[in-house]
């Protein structure tokens, strides 16, 4: 059995992460860019609500953010872990000190990015998941999460041996509704009298209540679930591993997290992160409202890491059917795959 990330270890991470501040900074060896003259080296910052470690949302960006700085030679720093009150501060003073581009990883920054960015003009701001374009310079980034959302919806009710699966959301936010109601219209694409439960624990980092949540839904006889909630997932991991229960991963690929994750479905955030610089090193960012789905590389089925054994080849043809058709728009044209709630 893999080593998986266990409930204390877990707590003990996020209280440390608290105590040092949430703050931290990185920078390459710098280099060129084609957004400067030779001798400018570009600046970019990264603003995140969760911590690195998460083992999905916000250490899928950072890890993208890595990797863009060492392909771009940028200047680059990064803040973890910030708490509300301290958004519209934490982004004025990346773009008071020169930062080129500020990226904040999340819906929840939407607010504070419209507030900062009029005053910083020659700034350019992209917010992930986010609903507004204000000219001329704060973008939005969302994913076609009722893709995610669906595609995990039709694994669970694949491998279900109970028919009862459930996804666990930190939050009701309309993006996180989008995905887990499309969960549930996957599951009963696939078995129309499945047993598919959507539960919103309003926590991102609240671990323990994770664990106990999915407990509570494992002790009823739910034997897939699925945990969307940055840190507070690995608690959701925690207990299937626990008791021996199916987990599908979601963000990231989580299979390193324990033998009960089978395959994830990834909303790549590293892929997301690398496209905005790229847009902005080309001169091509702007003022918009950009939506990334399958189509683009954004959202994909994980590797399965062996754990496609496990299955008959008649469930996993199932799985990369319905996929498939996720991918080519036909579910979405039928009218079986709904559209997000901001299309």
């Amino acid at each position: 059995m893999k080593k998986f990330l266990s409930i204390a270890l877990a707590l003990v991470m996020v209280l440390s992460l608290a105590a040092c501040g949430g703050n931290k900074s990185e920078g390459t060896d710098g280099g060129s860019s084609d957004a400067g003259s030779a001798d400018e080296t570009v600046k970019v910052a990264l603003v995140l609500s969760g911590d690195i470690n998460d083992g999905g949302w916000c250490q899928s960006a950072y890890e993208g953010f890595v990797a863009a700085g060492e392909e771009y030679g940028l200047e680059t720093a990064y803040s973890e872990s910030v708490n509300q009150p301290d958004f519209e501060s934490t982004i004025r003073e990346y773009a008071a000190n020169g930062y080129n581009l500020v990226i904040c990883v999340g819906s929840e920054f939407a607010d504070a990015c419209t507030v900062v960015a009029p005053e910083f003009p020659e700034v350019m701001f992209a917010d992930f998941n986010g609903n507004v374009e204000l000219e001329p310079n704060l973008a939005s980034y969302r994913y076609t999460t009722t893709q995610t959302g669906f595609a995990a919806g039709v694994i669970a009710a694949t491998i279900t041996k109970t028919n009862k699966v459930a996804y666990l959301s930190g939050s009701n936010a309309a993006h996180f509704q989008d995905s887990y109601e499309s969960f549930k219209d996957g599951a009963k694409y696939i078995n129309p009298d499945i047993e598919a439960e959507a539960i919103v624990m309003d926590t991102f980092d609240d671990v323990a209540l994770a664990q106990e949540t999915a407990q509570g839904l494992i002790d009823k006889g739910y034997d897939v679930l699925l945990g969307n909630a940055n840190t507070a997932s690995l608690g959701v991991i925690a207990a299937c591993e626990e008791s021996g229960i199916m987990c599908i991963g979601i963000i990231s690929d989580q299979y390193s997290q324990g033998d009960c994750v089978k395959v994830s479905v990834v909303q790549d955030n590293a892929t997301l992160v690398q496209a905005v610089v790229k847009q902005y090193i080309d001169g091509e960012f702007k003022a918009s409202i950009n939506l990334f789905g399958m189509n683009e590389g954004a959202i994909y089925v994980s590797d399965w890491h062996g754990h496609d054994s496990e299955f008959t080849e008649e469930q996993i043809a199932q799985i990369n059917e319905a996929v498939e058709k996720i991918a080519d728009g036909s579910l979405k044209e039928e009218g079986i795959l709904r559209k997000t709630s901001f299309e």
